[in-house]
């Protein structure tokens, strides 16, 4: 009962503290994926399928579901307002979902803490206010964790395939999880302490549970199309982007970056069809990749440690004026308060799970972690898709907190771990010193 009233009272404080952020600070000026969802959607809604305005099938944007998550609100009678509560509501499940695997695996006071830090985890509010995948992915990513782990001591293949199905969705919101699926796959075929056959039918069950959730739509658009295609036919694109001789040395996330340089790839201008557009960008990225292993394998580190510098995208938002100029002393407590949520959760992510003890949520998490870096890596990344990965590490955040810190404080960590944790506190010192030079300068 105390338990049940702590959660209640948390989840209850963390929708205020998200709803207040949000009625005071306003949302950030749309971008053209939040224009394309809702176009999508409102066609759908409106029965006109999911269409683009041309007719043509929604296939060379993003995956469907998230379009489709939409136009179900939309149909239901809601509006902009309706899809931010039910994002917020879809976010605080995710804390609910992630507090449940916690506890699983490290027990009652370690989940209290992820709760909490979750709950102070500010840019989860920015997230749902916009009309983007992240707060739905996120939700579906947390509960095929769940479900995996719940299931692994005494889960037969029908617990499996239900994990499989909710990852196979969460595809169908960003292809990346379809890399994460296959990386989880992995893990459950080479996880020690099962038996050979065991595993091997709970690895088949997981492969069936994602085909069974991708199938459809790949059908679908064989049969409408003519042309096979797993999700969608942008994640080529994405590719080229990343690998290409205009590709800034620091590996830019979006080609309206000021150091990009757009290539066009040999046939590109004489072909309109979009599935092919998408075969040539494939091939020549992959032929630039392979030709040039050491560039591909730099970009690699550099993106990776560009995950740490999560206050470039503020401050290039503050700058650009995003945000509502009447509000701009509160936009710039927003700013710092999310960017130095997300520096913190990522320090401790990282600072916590080198030193955990190899248990299953750990293999778990950095089987995901692990797939999701390479991805991005290898393509293009918006500093917003660190976002699923710590709202999925809360755990190791409540771990460091309530095992390593005490332990660290009395020196009681062997002498390999404390330097370690010592490096983390000091990494996430020198984050903040960074963040903290950069605001007062606002951003010049």
């Amino acid at each position: 009962m105390r338990e049940l009233r702590f959660v209640a009272i948390t989840v209850a404080t963390t929708s205020i503290l998200w709803a207040s952020f949000i009625l005071v600070i306003g949302t950030s000026a749309a971008e053209s994926d939040q224009y394309e969802y809702r176009a999508a959607a409102e066609r759908l809604a409106s029965g006109l399928g999911l269409t683009y305005a041309s007719g043509e099938l929604y296939v060379h944007s993003h995956p469907p579901l998230y379009p489709v998550f939409l136009a179900g609100i939309f149909a239901a009678g809601g509006g902009g307002l309706a899809v931010r509560l039910v994002q917020l509501a879809l976010a605080l499940a995710t804390l609910l979902v992630v507090y449940a695997t916690a506890r699983r695996a490290f027990g009652g006071r370690v989940a209290a803490a992820a709760l909490i830090a979750g709950g102070l985890y500010l840019p989860t509010a920015f997230y749902a206010t916009d009309v983007l995948s992240e707060i739905l992915f996120t939700f579906l990513l947390a509960a095929g964790v769940y479900l995996l782990y719940a299931r692994w001591e005494r889960g037969g293949a029908a617990g499996f395939a239900a994990a499989g199905v909710v990852f196979g969705l969460a595809g169908l919101t960003r292809g990346v999880a379809l890399a994460v699926a296959v990386a989880l796959a992995a893990v459950i075929l080479l996880r020690r302490g099962v038996p050979a056959g065991r595993r091997w039918l709970r690895a088949a069950a997981f492969g069936v549970g994602v085909a069974a959730a991708v199938a459809p739509w790949s059908a679908y658009v064989y049969r409408t199309t003519g042309y096979p295609v797993l999700l969608d036919t942008k994640t080529a694109h994405v590719f080229y982007l990343g690998n290409n001789a205009g590709t800034p040395a620091h590996h830019a996330w979006d080609a309206t970056d000021g150091d990009y340089r757009f290539v066009v790839p040999p046939g590109l201008r004489e072909t309109k069809n979009g599935f092919e557009r998408s075969r040539l960008f494939f091939r020549a990225a992959a032929a630039y990749a392979l030709a040039h292993p050491l560039q591909t394998a730099a970009r690699f580190v550099s993106k990776f440690a560009d995950m740490w510098e999560l206050e470039r995208l503020f401050a290039a938002e503050y700058r650009a004026g995003l945000f509502p100029a009447a509000r701009e002393p509160w936009i710039f407590i927003w700013i710092a308060a999310e960017v130095a949520a997300s520096a913190a959760a990522l320090a401790l992510f990282w600072a916590a799970v080198p030193l955990m003890s190899k248990n299953l949520w750990r293999t778990l998490t950095l089987a995901v972690v692990a797939a999701t870096v390479v991805v991005f890596a290898l393509t293009i990344a918006h500093p917003r898709y660190n976002y699923p990965l710590m709202v999925l590490g809360l755990p190791a955040v409540g771990y460091f907190f309530v095992e390593l810190l005490p332990r660290l404080r009395a020196r009681a960590l062997p002498r390999g771990k404390l330097v370690l944790a010592v490096a983390a506190v000091a990494s996430l010192a020198v984050i903040w010193a960074r963040m903290a030079w950069l605001f007062l300068s606002r951003g010049t």
